[in-house]
């Protein structure tokens, strides 16, 4: 089982498209920084940017309805 469950993730985010959007970037700035500051991730980076949405930690913003 997927930890964060998929559904929680979608409540936070909207749609599968979006949430996979937002933790690719999220994932390529955490690589980033760690890669910059020479330490090794303590795991996968898409895991640790996941974790991030799942908590609040990242802010997705909703785009208004055209």
């Amino acid at each position: 089982m997927l930890y964060p469950a998929m559904s929680e993730l979608l409540k936070k985010v909207g749609n599968r498209y979006k949430l996979v959007n937002v933790a690719a970037k999220r994932a390529r700035d955490i690589a980033q920084s760690y890669e910059e500051s020479e330490e090794s991730l303590p795991r996968k980076a898409v895991s640790i940017a996941l974790d991030e949405i799942d908590s609040g930690k990242v802010e997705v913003l909703k785009e208004e309805a055209e």
